[in-house]
């Protein structure tokens, strides 16, 4: 009895504190974050390998840097045109998406937190003074799901951000372990 019950708490204990992998979308709205095992690699390897990543990958790395503590964590500030299609008479459409990502590091793994989700304000600049607005995509978020969970219709594709997110953070992944990199041998 004694050893059933500890392996209960043990089996109890881990399902707790399991760390997801990938972004997916449950009643409480689009994953915080996930933790991502680059096994074998020290924070000081993954910190400068990301800022690498970033100075290659985006448009305008010194605008997309908004803060960074050497070897601990960066913070990323952008803006996708295509992280998400929103329903539309005739079709889907595109319209951008603003987002912050924080990378926190630890030797062996690192966490890619989706710090800020915005999407493009449709009452700009007519009736706000923003051009982007929060995105929160839980069941508590009114006009953007239906009480059974359900997107709304200009909301039905809000599973791409799941694609997108999980895309991006593989990609820095595979560029922080080296993984499918060409060798531009010219």
């Amino acid at each position: 009895m004694k050893k059933f019950l500890l392996l209960f708490i043990v089996a109890i204990n881990i399902m707790v504190h399991a760390q997801e992998s990938e972004f997916k979308i449950t009643d409480d709205g689009l994953s915080k974050y996930v933790v991502t095992q680059i096994p074998g690699i020290s924070k000081e390897v993954a910190y400068k390998k990301t800022i690498d990543w970033i100075n290659k990958k985006f448009n305008t790395p010194e605008k997309s840097v908004k803060g960074t503590i050497e070897n601990e964590y960066i913070r990323i500030e952008a803006i996708s045109y295509s992280a998400m299609r929103y329903g539309g008479i005739g079709g889907a459409m595109t319209k951008p998406v603003k987002f912050q990502i924080e990378v926190s590091f630890k030797d062996d793994k690192y966490k890619f937190e989706i710090a800020e989700l915005q999407e493009e304000n449709y009452m700009y600049p007519q009736f706000s003074n923003s051009p982007f607005m929060n995105l929160d995509l839980s069941i508590k978020s009114e006009g953007v799901r239906k009480s059974n969970g359900q997107f709304r219709g200009r909301y039905r594709y809000a599973d791409d951000l799941v694609v997108y997110f999980n895309f991006l953070n593989s990609k820095l992944k595979d560029y922080i372990t080296n993984t499918n990199q060409t060798d531009d041998n010219w």
